[in-house]
């Protein structure tokens, strides 16, 4: 293994193209496509990184060192708690059976921020917390939410006893080990529980708490970059849980919800500012807990912190596209771009559209654009050269380049 500061020198000097203090001067003279090579060459080294091993974590101020062994529950759960647990389950929550041994398994994985999560499965449930996997240059380090044998059966028993859509599941974990003669049979079972058109065999009971969990784990929240409106969304392969989330936020008055169905997923999405605020602060008094501070910041969102508040959003977000994800620059320019294009469309179906003033301002709105795509890949550049000097600090270090044949 090569160290990042060694592989990273030729990026650190003050005269490579790679040092982005002299933008103006390189955005002058490189073209898109060379912009385009720096940032592809800078993830290629990024995906080479390797942080050093996790071996704790903190909560809450409680520290705590991996592995966090698998133990009895600390306390017993709430009807309110156990139905936060049962949606987070029904999002991110996995039933695995091993054919070696037939002992069935409950695991919830979460990005080292999401710990929290898993100790709170671990204080119901009991089970232990274990690293899945270390920190890349691209990804966080995750963790996972283990219980099996009599802990995992009791766990299982309780997050099964009302309707889910993963009862039929946790109703496996409650047989405990399965026989070999059964287990084939029973692998399959699990497998065809799990397609994208599994329903349940009973009626689901949603609730706040329920929803509360679920959007926990398959919610998102995002701000705008061209105004200040928020945008709540889930989205799943199988619309079973959607189309019974939405029928249950109608029955609370919650109607500005929009239910569409894509490609290959189904989405459940609202962009009404005031309803959007109602809802965050509904599930914030029913336990929402992964998600608590990207909705306690957006709930405060307003035209003059719109900036400042979708950076910490976005931020608290995780990695997931972060170095894509416009700065205020880019927002400015593609709110720009948005208002040309508007007035464009009105400038075209206009009774006598003046051609001369259409041409000028295509013109313009094509000039914008390619700025705008040049000047997003300079930002890109820039977020990822951060990275990677981060990662420098902390001890990373780096694997050779493998070349395919």
């Amino acid at each position: 293994m090569l160290t990042l500061a060694r592989s990273c020198q030729r990026f650190a000097n003050p005269s490579s193209w790679y040092c982005l203090g002299q933008t103006a001067q390189y955005s002058a003279i490189c073209s898109l496509s060379g912009w385009q090579r720096r940032c592809d060459r800078l993830e290629g080294l990024l995906r080479r990184v390797k942080c050093p091993r996790l071996e704790e974590f903190e909560v809450d101020g409680t520290t705590y060192r991996l592995p966090v062994r698998m133990a009895a529950p600390a306390m017993q759960p709430s009807n309110t708690e156990l139905e936060y647990l049962r949606g987070f389950f029904d999002g991110d929550g996995c039933v695995t059976m091993f054919m070696r041994d037939g002992c069935i398994r409950l695991m919830v994985s979460q990005a080292l921020d999401g710990a929290g999560v898993l100790v709170r499965f671990r204080q119901m449930l009991g089970g232990g917390i274990y690293r899945e996997r270390d920190a890349t240059g691209l990804h966080q380090a995750s963790l996972k939410w283990q219980a099996s044998s009599t802990t995992g059966i009791q766990a299982a028993g309780l997050l099964s006893s009302l309707p889910s859509m993963k009862q039929a599941q946790l109703n496996v974990a409650v047989q405990g080990p399965i026989p070999t003669q059964l287990r084939a049979g029973v692998a399959s079972n699990l497998t065809l529980l799990k397609q994208c058109d599994h329903t349940p065999s009973a009626v689901l009971a949603c609730s706040w708490s329920y929803a509360a969990g679920f959007f926990d784990a398959e919610g998102s929240i995002s701000v705008r970059a061209t105004d200040a409106h928020l945008c709540l969304s889930l989205s799943q392969v199988n619309p079973y849980i959607l189309k019974i989330l939405h029928a249950f936020l109608r029955s609370q008055g919650f109607n500005r919800w929009v239910l569409c169905e894509g490609t290959h997923r189904w989405d459940l999405r609202c962009t009404h500012f005031s309803q959007a605020v109602q809802f965050l602060d509904k599930l914030l008094s029913h336990g929402l807990m992964r998600k608590r501070r990207q909705a306690e910041l957006s709930m405060a969102l307003t035209l003059q912190n719109h900036h400042e508040i979708r950076e910490a959003v976005s931020n608290l977000n995780g990695n997931q596209g972060v170095y894509r994800r416009l700065d205020e620059a880019g927002a400015a320019r593609a709110k720009e771009i948005k208002q040309i294009q508007g007035l464009l469309r009105r400038r075209r179906t206009a009774l006598k559209p003046n051609q001369a003033v259409i041409a000028e301002m295509d013109a313009k709105l094509q000039g914008l654009q390619e700025e705008h795509a040049k000047q997003n890949l300079i930002s890109r550049c820039y977020k990822l050269r951060i990275q990677l000097r981060r990662l420098l600090s902390q001890g990373a270090t780096i694997g050779p380049l493998i070349m395919r044949a």
